[in-house]
């Protein structure tokens, strides 16, 4: 997504956390990284990052917004 002159990455982050996401879209199995200490992860994390190829369509940012639709508030009518 291109916006004031820089490319943007946008992925979409269903009910999980950034970190989940991108294990999953980087293919990386969970179990494999449990063994490494913190250092380690980052390390596989963006080694597989680097490596990632996958073009995406090239869309503006009205669309983008578009094709989100509304943010869902995570707190709504959920019990306190």
């Amino acid at each position: 997504m291109p916006y004031n002159g820089a490319v943007f990455y946008v992925l979409p982050i269903v009910e999980s956390t950034v970190y989940n996401e991108m294990l999953e879209l980087l293919h990386l199995e969970k179990s494999e990284l449990k063994r490494k200490d913190t250092a380690g992860k980052l390390d596989a994390v963006a080694d597989a990052a680097i490596l990632f190829d996958l073009s995406f369509d090239t869309i503006s940012y009205a669309e983008g917004l578009e094709a989100m639709g509304p943010v869902r508030n995570p707190n709504e009518n959920r019990p306190v």
